[in-house]
């Protein structure tokens, strides 16, 4: 009786975007789970309940026989602490399909290595998310395992379940100390100082110092604090500004963010690219990118918020900043060499005209030269196209392509352009190719 009510509850749950790679023959298959209990348990079998498939809990040999006789579609669910049986799975089972399941908790990068074990916080948040229907802990699943007959199944496992994550939240993002330390230092830096300092005549402590303020100044300082409100201040812009947002692509994109270093490279059009951008993969329980922006987005307040949601800030007129432009060089040669997600708008500024502009190949040169240092291999490359049927600022562009000036982005810039909120602009489409 008790499990029918939890089951139920359960029940509740909205279906977690990549269910769908378990939940559809063939069968039968195997699930890890980081831990594997009553609430866990009742959590998985209530979404394989929806799709009529059974699930047995695997704790020896015997149930894997259970498991392969079974004529109806059915999943197997076994702990990743119960080394002994997954590593029988991997040897002696490898030709049923295995999954791992990852529960995810809160939203915006780690600031610290993944725990593979669920705790108060993540079973708080499954009460919730079945209460409310709304997915605050996260169930990733993960793709079939390729199986590596020499290593450790839990190794393989954790690892898997560290690209579940990594979709999710991201690589683990180091604290601005830590930052400053690695981009800041090594011999290369060294000699690019010291030619630096010849040639601006400044004295090498000067040009040290003013590289520091620089790094400080652009990089991206992520708080996963502000994810969720920024998701609902998102919601309600869409909702109010738009009839539809109309997504394509996510799937192969999900795939390629899992198992590579992605680059986002949107054509732009409005400064909503990167609200509806971000809120396209916030939706689809994606990591939400690092995104290079122009300097002239770090205003108060918002510069605050833009970068504590990911922005780093660039000057269009980089290579006339040699400074700049060194710090740039190495600073996106980190982000890259870690792994992030990131989000490059390459023409450089927003089209006036609808009309696509030149590129701007400065950050692509940098991803480029990384990568023929040997920093990254597994670059995955993404054009994202953004069309909108009225974009938000076609007043303004109008009054710019009849010769008035640019207004400068600002707060107060901010505020009188509030009256745009009283409109509506169609639909928007976001697809990543």
């Amino acid at each position: 009786m008790g499990g029918a009510l939890i089951n139920s509850f359960f029940s509740r749950l909205p279906l977690p975007a990549t269910f769908n790679r378990v939940c559809t023959p063939p069968f039968p298959k195997i699930l890890v789970l980081p831990q594997l209990n009553f609430v866990t348990y009742s959590v998985i079998n209530s979404l394989f309940q929806k799709e009529g498939v059974k699930t047995v809990v695997i704790k020896e040999e015997e149930d894997l026989q259970q498991l392969k006789e079974l004529s109806e579609p059915k999943a197997g669910l076994v702990s990743l602490k119960n080394a002994k049986l997954l590593s029988l799975i991997f040897h002696s089972y490898s030709s049923i399909p295995i999954y791992t399941v990852t529960f995810i908790q809160s939203r915006g990068p780690l600031r610290h290595n993944p725990s593979y074990s669920l705790g108060l916080t993540d079973y708080l948040l499954l009460f919730l998310g079945a209460a409310t229907k709304i997915n605050f802990e996260l169930i990733i699943f993960g793709q079939p395992l390729t199986i590596n007959q020499k290593a450790s199944a839990v190794r393989q496992v954790k690892i898997d379940m560290f690209r579940n994550l990594k979709t999710v939240r991201g690589t683990p993002f180091s604290s601005i100390e830590t930052q400053v330390e690695s981009i800041l230092s090594g011999k290369e830096y060294e000699r690019e100082i010291e030619i630096l300092s010849q040639r601006l005549k400044l004295p090498k402590g000067k040009i040290l110092s003013l590289a520091k303020k620089e790094l400080l100044s652009m990089a991206a300082n992520p708080k996963g604090w502000l994810y969720l409100p920024a998701a609902f201040i998102s919601e309600f812009l869409k909702n109010r500004l738009f009839s539809q947002v109309s997504v394509a692509g996510v799937e192969q994109l999900r795939d390629e963010v899992r198992e590579n270093t992605v680059l986002l490279l949107p054509l732009h059009k409005s400064h909503l690219d990167y609200v509806l951008l971000s809120k396209a993969l916030y939706d689809s329980e994606l990591n939400v990118p690092l995104v290079a922006a122009g300097a002239n987005l770090n205003f108060w307040p918002l510069g605050f918020v833009f970068r504590s949601l990911g922005a780093y800030f660039i000057q269009r007129n980089a290579r006339s900043n040699r400074i700049h432009s060194l710090v740039l060089k190495r600073y996106v040669a980190y982000l890259l060499n870690r792994g992030y997600l990131q989000e490059f708008y390459i023409e450089g500024g927003r089209t006036r005209t609808g009309r696509v502009r030149p590129p701007m190949i400065g950050l692509l040169k940098i991803i480029v030269e990384s990568y023929l240092k040997g920093t990254r291999k597994d670059i995955a490359v993404v054009p994202v196209n953004i069309s909108y049927e009225r974009v938000v600022e076609d007043i303004e562009f109008a009054k710019e392509n009849l010769g008035k000036p640019k207004t400068k982005e600002s707060f107060l810039s901010l505020l009188k352009a509030r009256t745009f909120l009283k409109r509506r602009y169609g639909t928007a489409f976001i697809s990543f190719e």
